[in-house]
């Protein structure tokens, strides 16, 4: 028996004690993202709705994961959908950094993928400039930068990354302090320059520090993939055969890391992309 069906079991003999258990909910939803199994963890979180909905502000995590299914399966209308219904008032609402990053990343990860998300990112913007100073996560910090971007806000992020260089001299102390004083700036920056539209300097920055923004920050293995694919779509955007090599080597290395043996349908996808790019230079 593999870990990925060994750890479903459990999560699902623990949903059978006690349904209401959203952290079973929430362990079987990774198990089925990280596995590949998108379907599956789409299915799953639609079936057992009625009982993680139920009274508890986490739920919102909940469905941000079941857009990453949406996404992951090519379902955009129905994760935008789900946005606007959803996520989107919930995330607004509360207006703390957790649930900001969900809305955040959503929109992100559709626009990569071509799909115009209008002005939503400017409301998430509007609500994580009361955290400009908080520096509590650089996982938060991230999701901050692409949201001003796309709202098109270069003046918000610009002093995003000021704010950012006083908290990096300044005498706070701790892990996070740590992991922005080691990756922090060239994050941002890479991101930044991939709004810029200059894609091999986004990939020259964000590659050198990519493996410690993995595993330095917060965040699970599936909210940190945000940042790794904006470098992979800075690499197929530059679409040098340098670029697109490093692309290739990320999406096989995760197959090793997920010990799975075929990609997700988003980085199927983005292979597909790939192999147009190199077609066309061909």
């Amino acid at each position: 028996m593999g870990d990925y069906e060994a750890s479903e079991i459990s999560g699902r003999l623990a949903l059978d004690h006690f349904p209401l258990d959203n952290w079973s909910h929430h362990a079987l939803a990774h198990n089925f993202e990280e596995s590949g199994r998108a379907l599956q963890g789409s299915m799953f979180l639609k079936n057992s709705e009625p009982y993680w909905t139920q009274g508890t502000t986490f739920s919102h995590h909940l469905w941000w994961h079941t857009s990453l299914f949406y996404v992951q399966l090519g379902e955009y209308e129905s994760a935008l959908t789900l946005y606007d219904d959803t996520i989107g008032p919930m995330t607004l609402k509360d207006g703390g950094n957790f649930p900001l990053s969900d809305g955040s990343a959503l929109l992100m990860r559709l626009q990569l993928e071509g799909v115009d998300v209008g002005d939503r990112a400017r409301e998430q913007a509007d609500k994580w400039e009361s955290h400009d100073e908080d520096f509590v996560s650089l996982f938060y910090d991230g999701h901050s930068c692409f949201t001003n971007l796309m709202a098109g806000d270069n003046e918000a992020n610009a002093k995003w990354m000021d704010n950012m260089r006083e908290y990096i001299r300044g005498d706070r102390k701790g892990w996070n302090k740590e992991a922005t004083e080691k990756v922090g700036l060239p994050l941002m920056e890479g991101i930044t320059e991939f709004f810029a539209g200059d894609y091999g300097k986004a990939v020259q920055t964000l590659s050198p520090v990519m493996p410690d923004v993995q595993k330095l920050i917060q965040g699970s293995g599936a909210q940190k993939d945000i940042f790794q694919q904006i470098l992979l779509h800075s690499c197929v955007r530059s679409g040098t055969p340098g670029d697109l090599a490093l692309a290739q080597e990320i999406l096989d290395q995760k197959l090793v890391s997920r010990k799975i043996k075929t990609h997700t349908p988003l980085n199927q996808r983005f292979l597909e992309k790939m192999m147009t790019v190199h077609e066309t230079q061909g």
